[in-house]
């Protein structure tokens, strides 16, 4: 097969003088070569060359020595030839030749993932970037939530130190301290803090009966805080700032983006894979102090008559007690012979906070 040839002139970076050339482009070597005046032989790489378009002319430049330029002067057909040639692993050419209706197509599946990765890929990562922020961040943004929602007057302070002796007896696996509060409210009630802070409302202390049922209860919870489960889903609602922050090394900037926004943590819900991993995370920890484990089903029975509206569960934020009472049923049917066993301390305790 005849290989296409180009007349031109070639200029070798060194002096201004031109020397004629002929150009001969080998589309199965892919390469293109040419003799100079002295008799000389050069060939090139297709893929060593970059071409540049202007008015009526064509340069093709080496690479590894951008000095050195074969300047042509062609017909649009012949520029044609070159750039199929020379330009198809040039992906602005082949952009260009895609023509207006694929380019537009192109861009709306180039925002089309863009808004995917915002929604479905950033949020994982920025919760994965929890890993490596230090758990001091986690004790500044438990701290300036707690100074502002939990009111220092409504703190029950004799069932506070009770329940925190309570705690004292208990295996609750946790990685950094931890303070229990009551808090006076009617409200059935109660959350845990990145730093440790664990509150419980007298409105669900009315509920409880029984000391496993609150070790379920504080096992949950406690779960909440060893597992990071706050700042994840603080990290997931902050995405983009997060990852790109991790990127840059920047964790000051995390920690003060994380803590003007803490009181987020108010309106957020965990997700349905974090309620779960705390359900069963605390449902161990009720095994491991040896209480009953009927108390964790138990413990959502009396949630669940608190429930003042039902709702479809993929409509939730997470899982319906029902859901829930479903999944701990399951594993606490292994245990159902299980025996606890007593612990005066405990009972002391709890018979102070449900008095």
């Amino acid at each position: 097969m005849e290989q296409p040839q180009f007349n031109g002139l070639y200029f070798d970076g060194q002096s201004s003088q031109a020397q004629p050339v002929t150009l001969i482009l080998h589309e199965q070597q892919q390469i293109l070569y040419f003799q100079l005046p002295s008799g000389q032989t050069q060939q090139w790489d297709f893929a060593d060359t970059a071409v540049f378009d202007g008015p009526g002319q064509l340069e093709i430049r080496s690479k590894s020595d951008s000095a050195v330029i074969i300047r042509l002067e062609l017909s649009k057909a012949q520029k044609q030839v070159i750039h199929r040639q020379l330009s198809r692993n040039n992906w602005h050419f082949r952009f260009a030749q895609l023509g207006l209706v694929k380019i537009i197509i192109i861009a709306l599946l180039f925002f089309s993932g863009l808004i995917a990765s915002y929604f479905w890929l950033l949020p994982p990562l920025a919760e994965k970037a929890v890993d490596w922020l230090p758990n001091s961040i986690d004790q500044q943004i438990g701290d300036t939530f707690f100074a502002s929602i939990v009111d220092q007057q409504t703190i029950d302070q004799q069932r506070s130190v009770a329940l925190n002796n309570f705690a004292a007896e208990l295996k609750l696996r946790n990685q950094i301290p931890l303070h229990f509060n009551v808090v006076r409210s009617s409200d059935v009630n109660a959350f845990a803090l990145p730093n440790g802070e664990i509150v419980v409302y007298t409105g669900l202390l009315r509920h409880i009966k029984t000391p496993a049922q609150l070790v379920a209860l504080l096992g949950h919870e406690v779960s909440h805080v060893n597992e990071r489960h706050s700042m994840k889903l603080l990290s997931r609602n902050l995405a983009g700032y997060m990852v790109i922050s991790l990127l840059i090394g920047d964790v000051s900037g995390i920690t003060a983006v994380l803590t003007d926004n803490a009181q987020q943590l108010q309106q957020l819900s965990y997700s349905r894979s974090n309620e779960q991993q705390a359900d069963e995370l605390g449902f161990q920890i009720l095994l491991d102090n040896k209480q009953a484990p009927k108390g964790m089903s138990e413990l959502f029975g009396i949630l669940k008559k608190q429930e003042f509206t039902q709702i479809p569960e993929l409509l939730s934020s997470h899982p319906l007690t029902n859901s829930r009472i479903a999944n701990i049923q399951k594993k606490q049917a292994r245990f159902a012979n299980r025996q606890p066993e007593p612990n005066q301390k405990l009972e002391q305790w709890f018979e102070v906070l449900v008095k």
